[in-house]
């Protein structure tokens, strides 16, 4: 999320969808296991300056409405997405925005 660019430049919207994200399903689904959940940093398991004692961000439905509620957000969030950035980035992409809409947070998505 670029913090320059309206609507993410709100701390409660980005912590709203960080908490609405399902991390596991990801790695599952389009790394098809081979990964690890992250915590919003691109230092790598493979990066000797990995912390692995971080703890992660989990989902957590509550904690995603509550900071959507205090954003005061309404509409549609544009995500937009494309498998140049990774291989299953727009299928990604599909599933941070069904979990989300689970939340109450609609999320458009385009490739």
């Amino acid at each position: 999320m670029r913090l320059n660019v309206d609507p993410f430049g709100d701390y409660d919207l980005r912590m709203a969808l960080k908490h609405s994200i399902r991390r596991q399903e990801l790695v599952d689904k389009i790394l098809l296991g081979y990964g690890a959940v992250g915590n919003d940093h691109p230092i790598s398991t493979a990066n000797r300056y990995h912390n692995s004692d971080l703890p992660q961000r989990e989902f957590d439905a509550d904690k995603a409405a509550f900071h959507y509620k205090k954003s005061g957000h309404s509409g549609k969030i544009q995500l937009s997405a494309a498998d140049a950035a990774f291989a299953g980035a727009v299928d990604a992409a599909q599933l941070i925005a069904n979990s989300a809409s689970k939340q109450g947070i609609e999320i458009r998505s385009s490739a």
